[in-house]
């Protein structure tokens, strides 16, 4: 559900399991809420339960002082923002996705194919540009630029695993 957020994490704010300092999970259940479902593909509830946030709200400081926060919410909808404070937590910037354009656009392409997963329209042309990043690096032999590596993919589901664990450990009180 937050991946690219966590990846972004590793990237941008040197987050990793091993730089962590403290995690600070947001308990209120306006932001943070974990189900238990049956396993999909089955009719009716049995024995194969699943459980995964459907909303989560942390802050995490790490060893260097470096404090972020991520709010995340698998069944908000299709707008996403990043909003950057100041060290007394006022708002300097704050940036939104899509745009209007884009979802003028988004709109358009869900009345023409009302079956297609609105996301993947808010998405499809971010990943063509990373498609066509990739394939053109590697057939130009160069790395591709400004792309997550294998690295920060790990690192990333290693924060995935750590926070779930503690965020478990938080709402088991």
């Amino acid at each position: 559900m937050a991946i690219h957020e966590l990846a972004l994490l590793v990237s941008f704010f040197g987050v990793t399991v091993d730089t962590v300092k403290k995690f600070n999970l947001n308990t209120h259940k306006l932001f943070t809420e974990k189900l238990t479902v049956w396993a999909p593909g089955t009719v009716v509830p049995n024995d194969k339960y699943v459980s995964d946030f459907s909303r989560i709200g942390f802050a995490v400081t790490t060893k260097a002082g470096v404090s972020v926060s991520v709010m995340a919410d698998r069944c908000g909808g299709n707008v996403s923002f990043a909003s950057v404070k100041n060290g007394t937590g006022i708002e300097v910037e704050k940036f939104e996705f899509p745009d209007a354009e884009t979802q003028k656009k988004v709109e358009t392409q869900c009345a023409e194919d009302p079956e297609m997963m609105p996301y993947f329209f808010v998405q499809s042309d971010d990943y063509l540009v990373l498609k066509n990043r990739v394939v053109n690096s590697l057939l130009e032999g160069k790395s591709p630029e400004s792309v997550a590596t294998i690295k920060i993919a790990i690192d990333a589901l290693k924060l995935a695993e750590y926070f779930t664990e503690e965020a478990g450990k938080i709402l088991e009180k």
